[in-house]
């Protein structure tokens, strides 16, 4: 028995030690899921054949065609249309492929010359009888929308063509079946205009759908700050520019959502009201402040202002002559006139006189002039020349 228990721990020992001598497992690899795929986002839809990008389309009638200026109207109606939608191609289907055309035109107007002015005559008595005496105008818009739908710049190049080929089968078509052709001839031309309606509208269709996947959502948002309340815009990440394609429900808010924000109160202290505008205060004025000169700068006292004293009118000066600066005395000094007294207020009751000004000292030509500080040598030069009887040249 004993010998059965230490072989026991003899072999639990030898287990153990075995155990120790192992190497441990190595942690899981942990693999980094891989980046989702890039959104690759397709281009905007463009209107077909260049076509301006807001554009009116006639729309579908209940028989399935459109609604355009060729609905509803009789036989040699038809006709004359037909005729608007050549004279159109011949004036604007200038290639050279199309130089044939202008040709076939004009022989299509004198071969059937009666049965076009026919037809003139049958659409003026419609209008005259619808519209009385306004019918000249009347018919001259419907004239122009229906030479407008046949000018439409996209499908120019297509509607030439196809004005060729019908202006070509005219001139050999029979007097008696011209108006038959008519329909057919016209159907062929507005088949062009027809096919570039359905493209646009497709365009449409798929303009919406793009915009509602990549176009960026823009989102009226609200903020507060410190009582008052300021509006703006947000533009809200859209699926494409987030790196893919994710919930948008989590990221950008519902149409008509409004997201709130509440600033912390600003550390100026604002006692205006809630306008957002704080007025600048204007300082009142010191007649006691003194005026700091600045660095470097001299600065004279100005002699304060004398109260004027209420004067009576002064009467005109009599013997007053101004006075004419002698030639050649380049540096004289000008004397001030003396200053005038300034009249005393009478005593109340008596009228106020004022003290006459003294009489101005005559002109002496031989007056000396003191020459000024600095100018001795050209007064001393002067004086020679005109005690020699020299005049200075000019």
């Amino acid at each position: 028995m004993p010998h059965k228990i230490l072989s026991r721990f003899a072999i639990l020992g030898v287990l153990t030690a075995l155990a120790a001598c192992a190497k441990p497992a190595p942690p899981p690899v942990v693999v980094a899921p891989p980046p989702p795929p890039p959104v690759v986002i397709p281009p905007m839809p463009t209107p077909p054949l260049y076509a301006a990008t807001r554009m009116a389309i006639p729309p579908m009638g209940v028989d399935g065609r459109r609604i355009t200026v060729n609905s509803g109207i009789g036989e040699l109606e038809t006709l004359w249309h037909l005729r608007s939608a050549l004279n159109v191609a011949a004036l604007n289907c200038v290639q050279p492929k199309h130089y044939q055309l202008a040709n076939d035109y004009n022989t299509f107007l004198s071969t059937h010359k009666r049965t076009l002015s026919k037809a003139n005559r049958a659409i003026e008595s419609k209008f005259r009888k619808e519209n009385g005496s306004n019918y000249r105008r009347v018919r001259d818009t419907h004239s122009t929308r229906v030479y407008n739908f046949f000018s439409l710049p996209p499908v120019k190049n297509e509607f030439c063509d196809v004005a060729l080929t019908v202006a070509r089968q005219l001139t050999v078509t029979p007097k008696d079946s011209v108006t038959t052709y008519a329909y057919t001839g016209l159907t062929q031309i507005e088949s062009v205009f027809n096919r570039f309606f359905s493209a646009y509208e497709q365009y449409q269709r798929d303009l919406a759908a793009w915009n509602a996947t990549y176009a960026p959502q823009r989102q009226a948002s609200s903020f507060t700050r410190a009582g008052s309340s300021y509006n703006s815009t947000v533009t809200a990440q859209s699926p494409a520019s987030a790196g893919g394609l994710v919930n948008s429900r989590n990221t950008v808010p519902r149409s008509g959502d409004v997201t709130t924000t509440t600033l912390p109160p600003s550390s100026v202290n604002n006692t205006q009201p809630d306008t957002g505008y704080i007025p600048s205060e204007t300082p009142q004025f010191d007649p006691n402040a003194t005026v700091q000169p600045l660095p470097g700068s001299t600065v004279q006292a100005v002699p304060a202002a004398q109260t004027t004293q209420p004067a009576a009118t002064t009467p005109p000066i009599d013997g007053y002559t101004p006075s004419v600066s002698a030639p050649g005395n380049s540096g004289a000094v000008v004397q001030p006139i003396p200053a005038t007294e300034t009249a005393q207020p009478a005593e109340s009751g008596s009228a106020t006189q004022a003290k006459p000004l003294p009489p101005l000292p005559e002109y002496d030509p031989n007056l000396t002039v003191q020459p000024l500080p600095g100018s001795e040598n050209s007064a001393s030069d002067t004086g020679n020349d005109n005690a020699e009887g020299n005049t200075p040249s000019e």
